[in-house]
């Protein structure tokens, strides 16, 4: 299961917030995970290797997409969890 999920947020008819088991994400923290991941992934697969730009390129491909992407997912070798949560939120982001 899951540990990320949304709720109706006020700013924007389609305005969610992002919970991290239940508590609300800021950009701080979102950025600061991104960019432990980016470092992590460069440590791994140092340069010359992709390492962080390879993550970076995926989600610059989900972003530009407008929703999760199964085939762009499996291009970049990130696994998808099996859980009904996230199956509905890799095709199309659906309506809260």
């Amino acid at each position: 299961m899951s540990h990320v999920s949304f709720k109706k947020g006020r700013k924007h008819p389609k305005d969610k917030i992002v919970l991290y088991d239940g508590i609300p994400m800021t950009f701080y923290d979102w950025i600061l995970m991104g960019l432990q991941f980016f470092k992590n992934e460069d440590n791994i697969y140092p340069p010359p290797a992709q390492g962080g730009k390879y993550l970076l390129k995926a989600l610059i491909e989900i972003c530009q997409l407008g929703h999760m992407d199964t085939a762009t997912l499996n291009r970049y070798k990130i696994p998808i969890p099996q859980n009904e949560d996230t199956i509905n939120n890799i095709n199309h982001s659906s309506p809260l």
